[in-house]
Order: structure tokens, then C-alpha cells, then sequence
């Protein structure tokens, strides 16, 4: 069994193909159909994720991390521990992986080793490396990275509709993506991507507030 995961900046989806290929969505333990994409550090060292982190974030914010995608790549500090260990985004990614990979073995009974995992279609080489990096710090092999564009193509069959050209877009919590894609037969090709790392819903909310 190979997982699908959606890391998005605001929410974490997981999906396994079922026996007939069909891609079958993976609930959370709460029974929710995504997770959000939030770590808290709690004080006594552990590390809460979801819903409930963003609850414990009422109670201290300045243990919350949110919104962490935009730093992948980088060396920004997003939170330093009381024990002074320092968490970057590649950390916090881990931390979000490890707990879509306990849910799904959890859920389906399989032990998880390999990995898709979605990134934007703007992303560099570094931030490809970080996220292969996350995976395999909590036990897996990324096999591809598909730009979150081209999976929502994929997902949507449009390799399906022969002889056709579409724009497919992706405007995210934190980022937004645009692929090509074009259709000749059964075969879907990606032509051109792009996106802007700087855009996203959050952005949005921002400037309505």
C-alpha cells in the first residue's frame, strides 16, 4: 500500500487506492475527512496536532505553529523549544508526516514505508529535498512529488477527455499553483506550471480583517 498525502499549508488530506484503483480518503481519528496543519509544543516536550493543537493555541498561541509552508526551504526558526532545541519548517513538516502516517496505518492495518506526497508546482529543489527529507525522519521513501497542480488534474481524470487543453489551478491556504495540462488519448502531459508561494487564502482573510 502506498499513501497519497496532500501537505498542505492549512490542511493535511491522506488518500490509499482501493482494490479497484479508486482513490479512497483517508479520516482522521476524529473521523474528519482532513487534518489541520498545525503543530502545538506542548511544555512538558510533546507535540500535539490538529484541531486539538489549534485548540491548546487559545489557551498559549506562542506555542502554536501555523502557516509553516512558506519557510520550507529556508532557515527560518519557526519555534525554539524551552530546552533550546530550534524547529524549522522541514521539522514541523516531519511532525505533521508522522502523524498522517500513524493514522493511516492505524486506519487500514499496513505498515507505511513509501510515500506520494503533493508539492506546490513553484517549489525549488531544496524544498523538494526537505520534504523527501521530513518523510524518511519518520520512516518513508518519497517515490514522487507530484506538483499539487497535476494531481488535481490526475484526480479529476481529465487524461480522460481526449484531444483537450485545460488550466488547472490550485489556490491553497498559503500558496497558489497553475499547471497546462493537455490531453492526446489516454495520455495526460503537463505543458507548463507556475505559481506564486505568496498568495493563498490566508491572504485573503488577512487583508478582509
Amino acid at each position: 500500500m502506498i499513501p497519497s498525502i496532500d501537505a498542505g499549508n492549512s490542511r493535511f488530506k491522506c488518500a490509499v487506492a482501493d482494490v479497484a484503483g479508486n482513490p479512497k480518503l483517508i479520516t482522521n481519528r476524529f473521523g474528519e475527512p482532513f487534518t489541520p496543519s498545525a503543530v502545538f509544543f506542548a511544555p512538558d516536550g510533546s507535540t500535539i496536532v490538529g484541531t486539538e493543537a489549534i485548540n491548546a493555541g487559545f489557551v498559549d498561541p506562542s506555542r502554536l505553529v501555523t502557516n509553516w509552508k512558506r519557510a520550507m526551504g529556508t532557515d527560518e526558526p519557526l519555534y525554539t523549544a524551552d530546552d533550546g532545541t530550534v524547529y524549522q519548517a522541514m521539522d514541523v513538516l516531519a511532525i505533521l508526516l508522522k502523524d498522517a502516517k500513524d493514522n493511516i496505518e492505524a486506519k487500514t492495518g499496513q505498515v507505511v514505508n513509501e510515500v506520494v506526497i503533493t508539492v506546490p508546482a513553484n517549489y525549488t529543489d531544496l524544498q523538494k529535498q526537505q520534504t523527501i527529507d521530513a518523510a524518511q525522519t519518520v520512516g518513508m521513501k518519497v517515490l514522487t512529488l507530484p506538483h499539487e497542480p497535476t494531481a488535481a488534474a490526475l484526480g479529476n481524470e481529465l487524461y480522460k477527455q481526449s484531444n483537450s487543453t485545460a488550466l488547472v489551478y490550485d489556490l491553497g491556504g498559503g500558496t497558489f499553483d497553475v499547471s497546462i495540462v493537455q490531453t492526446k488519448g489516454n495520455v495526460c502531459d503537463i505543458i507548463a506550471t507556475g505559481g506564486d508561494p505568496n498568495i493563498g487564502g490566508r491572504d485573503f482573510n488577512d487583508r478582509i480583517s
